[in-house]
């Protein structure tokens, strides 16, 4: 069975791009806090088999912060390929 927890970062202009997948939270929390390069970028975690999102920051702790964001009206993120090289 393939890995449950999908981990996505999010950046300063809502353009999103997949991290990689993790069979835990914690093991998703740790590639987060491994791969994290932008400080001013979020990471949400997205559970397969619930639904569940998690928003996290660059140390892979909750983030409130993006939530309590002035008065903008919720943005959708858009997909952005990156080029693996």
């Amino acid at each position: 069975m393939a890995d449950p927890f999908d981990i996505f970062e999010v950046d300063t202009k809502d353009a999103v791009r997949w991290l990689g997948a993790a069979a835990t939270l914690v093991e998703a929390r740790t590639t987060i806090r491994r791969c994290a390069t932008d400080l001013s970028a979020h990471y949400l975690v997205v559970d397969q088999k619930t639904g569940n999102k998690v928003t996290l920051d660059h140390a892979g702790l909750e983030s409130t912060a993006r939530a309590a964001n002035s008065g903008r009206a919720a943005a959708k993120p858009t997909l952005r390929h990156a080029a693996n090289g």
